[in-house]
């Protein structure tokens, strides 16, 4: 994993030095057993390895912009993401008059799509308007546990983005070498070239 983000570091550098940005990309330092056991008291469930893995590298980043468009959530962002998403599910927020999930409307599969929000997703990263990529710990039977996500807060609509945590992070280092970023100075962080 450490291989994948010196990938991305040495594509951060490069994206500085070609647009003669003086942005902020840089990620946190890694979490603590601390901080693990902390998220899994709100979560009420173990962590993945694979989270534990890269969190202890990096947890998340303070700077908005820096991960495939959005902010990569540290941990205390993840707790605090969680708990509105838990409070609005244990509430009857996404249930109709009749006590039912309102459902959610998955393009892939491996997605469940008996929950709008799914008490086993993990915020992961987010756009500020609400929407973000979850770790699905209780996807489908054709799913992966570990699965990464698309969720929208006020659409149903629910895609696959990765197969794991590793894999997400795999792509974006591609996705970089391979010149699908650069920086935008009004965001002030890195945005996909095909978007501007």
């Amino acid at each position: 994993m450490q291989q994948i983000f010196n990938r991305i570091h040495a594509q951060f550098a490069r994206l500085k030095e070609y647009h003669q940005s003086d942005v902020d990309l840089s990620f946190n330092d890694g979490a603590s057993d601390d901080d693990f056991a902390k998220l899994e008291k709100v979560l009420g469930f173990a962590l993945p390895n694979e989270f534990k893995e890269i969190y202890r590298i990096h947890n998340g980043s303070d700077n908005n912009g820096v991960f495939i468009d959005e902010v990569w959530f540290s941990i205390d962002n993840i707790i605090s993401e969680y708990q509105v998403w838990i409070d609005l599910y244990n509430g009857g927020h996404f249930k109709d008059d009749e006590n039912n999930d309102y459902g959610c409307e998955p393009e892939n599969d491996e997605i469940k799509s008996n929950f709008w929000f799914n008490p086993k997703w993990i915020p992961l990263t987010g756009n500020g308007c609400g929407d973000s990529k979850m770790i699905d710990l209780d996807p489908s039977n054709t799913g992966t546990v570990g699965q990464i996500i698309q969720m929208w807060h006020d659409e149903p609509s629910r895609t696959l983005e990765a197969t794991s945590l590793k894999a997400l992070f795999e792509k974006f280092a591609t996705d970089l070498e391979n010149d699908e970023y650069i920086i935008h100075p009004e965001y002030e962080g890195i945005v996909r070239a095909d978007e501007v």
